[in-house]
């Protein structure tokens, strides 16, 4: 019942990755810059901390899979300590394949991403803000965002 889901996943990580790195063999692609926001830093402070949390339970969670494997030898087919060691084995070469992969994307693809939601309304603002006398559209855009 479980398998599905995790094979899912490894499936879609690995096709990121496969993706980016295709997508960068001619040059990765350019991204449009982005203005920085308005106290950002303050913001982000509290949300550090959540992300630090965040990470520490996503680890627990991946050393709880690989206790499972560890307390489950005896489950394994004959020789029960080889098959859960090519297990393990395999579990670490995905596990690092897949971090390996994402951080070469996170250093070598530029940019920061944005909601088309964000990008719609900051042009419609741009509009309002530009535009000689207020319109209606104008003003109820303003007061919807």
């Amino acid at each position: 019942m479980f398998a599905i889901p995790t094979y899912g996943f490894v499936a879609a990580i690995l096709a990121t990755i496969a993706i980016g790195m295709y997508q960068c063999v001619g040059g990765c692609p350019a991204t449009a810059p982005v203005e920085p926001i308005a106290n950002a830093a303050t913001v982000a402070t509290a949300i550090g901390v959540f992300a630090v949390l965040k990470a520490f339970s996503s680890g627990a969670t991946a050393l709880t899979g690989v206790e499972a494997i560890s307390n489950g030898v005896p489950a394994f087919r004959r020789p029960q300590a080889t098959n859960a060691a090519q297990t393990l084995a395999i579990m670490g070469v995905i596990a690092i394949t897949m971090f390996l992969g994402i951080s070469w994307l996170a250093v070598h693809v530029p940019g920061t991403v944005a909601s088309d939601v964000r990008s719609i309304l900051r042009r419609s603002r741009t509009r309002c803000t530009t535009a000689a006398s207020a319109s209606t559209s104008c003003s109820s855009s303003r007061r919807r965002s």
